[in-house]
């Protein structure tokens, strides 16, 4: 318990001491159901509560970007769960898009992957910007200014260690960054 509120108070006053966030502003999260947006998630939840000492004044929407077409079936109930946790615990607005959302009728992005990536890690590549242009399309038509991501360190580091692999060593600093800027015209 004493543990719990000590993270909490700090993950809080961490945020509002750096000023990142500004009293009303729009804020997407990023919720992929697994354990690190998840606890980003109830990080949030707990800043943005009226019981909170030093609340946060930013306005939370939540995406979820629907993989099942690729994945279907470890994607079994997850929608439902998303819903359930967003929109009747939490009471955010939920966004969910298709990760196949705005493709070609014609083709599936599961045929796309196959067709045209000749490795696994190209796949992952190809997987995470898609996932990232949603994410951005979303923030856009919602006017939120930040994006927030759930990732851990574990996937940090497998991130810019393939990224370096790759060549992409110039880009480690943008790796490191969890809130995005969107700039809205």
């Amino acid at each position: 318990k004493c543990f719990e509120e000590f993270f909490l108070h700090k993950f809080r006053s961490t945020l509002s001491k750096s000023n990142i966030f500004g009293r009303g502003e729009h804020v997407l999260i990023a919720y992929s159901g697994g354990p690190s947006s998840t606890a980003l998630l109830h990080l949030i939840a707990d800043g943005l509560s009226v019981n909170a000492r030093r609340r946060l004044q930013f306005q939370a929407h939540v995406a979820f970007i629907d993989e099942s077409s690729l994945y279907p079936a470890d994607s079994i109930n997850i929608r439902e769960k998303v819903i359930d946790l967003i929109t009747n615990q939490l009471h955010y607005p939920l966004h969910i898009v298709s990760i196949d959302e705005n493709l070609d009728n014609d083709n599936s992005l599961k045929d796309l992957l196959f067709q045209h990536t000749k490795s696994l890690t190209a796949r992952e590549e190809f997987i995470r910007r898609r996932k990232l242009k949603l994410l951005f399309d979303i923030a856009i038509r919602e006017k939120c200014t930040k994006l927030i991501t759930g990732d851990n360190c574990t996937k940090l580091a497998a991130q810019i260690l393939s990224d370096m692999a790759q060549g992409k060593g110039a880009h480690v600093a943008l790796e490191c960054v969890r809130i995005i800027y969107i700039y809205l015209e």
